[in-house]
C-alpha cells in the first residue's frame, strides 16, 4: 500500500481483521467509522455522490444532487427563491414529458432569465422513466 493510502486507512487498509459473520450491524458500524475517519481527514465521500433519477418521486428537485453534480438551489439561487414549493421532487416538476414550473411570479429578465436559460440547457437531455430512483 502507498503512504497516502496508509495515512487514510491505516496499516490494515481500514478493515479490522476480526469479522463477525453473524451480524451485519458490525459491518455498518465499520463503514460509518471509516466514513468518519475520512471526513476527519477532509475527504467527504457523501458530498461527492449524486442520485440517479428514475421516476423522480424520491429526489428533491432543488435540494439534492441529481444533475450537474451540485444542488440546483446553489447553482440557480434566484430561481430557487421564486419556487413556490422549495421541497418539490423531480417528479413534481416533470409532467407528461415537459417541465412544469411553479413560480411565485413571472421570471424577469437579467440574471433570472440567464439562470433559467442555463437551467433549461442543463435539463435538455433529461427525462423520467418508470423505474424507482436510486
Amino acid at each position: 500500500m502507498g503512504k497516502g493510502y496508509k495515512k487514510i486507512y491505516g496499516d490494515d487498509g481500514g478493515f479490522d481483521h476480526q469479522v463477525n459473520r453473524g451480524s451485519g450491524t458490525q459491518t455498518w458500524a465499520r463503514i460509518i467509522k471509516l466514513h468518519s475517519r475520512l471526513v476527519d481527514k477532509g475527504i467527504d465521500i457523501g458530498g461527492r455522490l449524486t442520485k440517479r433519477v428514475g421516476n423522480g418521486s424520491d429526489i428533491g428537485f432543488w435540494e439534492e444532487k441529481w444533475i450537474a453534480g451540485n444542488f440546483l438551489s446553489s447553482l440557480y439561487p434566484r430561481l430557487y427563491a421564486l419556487e413556490v414549493t422549495s421541497g418539490c421532487t423531480v417528479a413534481d416538476r416533470w409532467n407528461n414529458g415537459v417541465w412544469d414550473w411553479k413560480w411565485r411570479r413571472t421570471i424577469r429578465g437579467g440574471i433570472e432569465q440567464c439562470q433559467f436559460t442555463d437551467l433549461m440547457a442543463s435539463l435538455s437531455e433529461f427525462s423520467c422513466s418508470d423505474v424507482p430512483d436510486r
